[in-house]
């Protein structure tokens, strides 16, 4: 394998993975948003009404 090969695969795999965490981030952070709404709105509902 040639070294312009090698290094091309070497950056489409840093791409790859970039991507992926990425998607990891995003998708923690939604589901932290979420959970997070419906948290809220669970207290909302118990707080004593003024």
């Amino acid at each position: 394998m040639s070294i312009d090969r090698f290094e091309k695969q070497s950056e489409e795999h840093g791409y790859r993975l970039q991507k992926q965490e990425n998607n990891i981030k995003n998708t923690i952070e939604s589901r932290l948003k979420e959970e997070h709404q419906q948290l809220k709105s669970e207290y909302d509902d118990l707080k004593p009404r003024e």
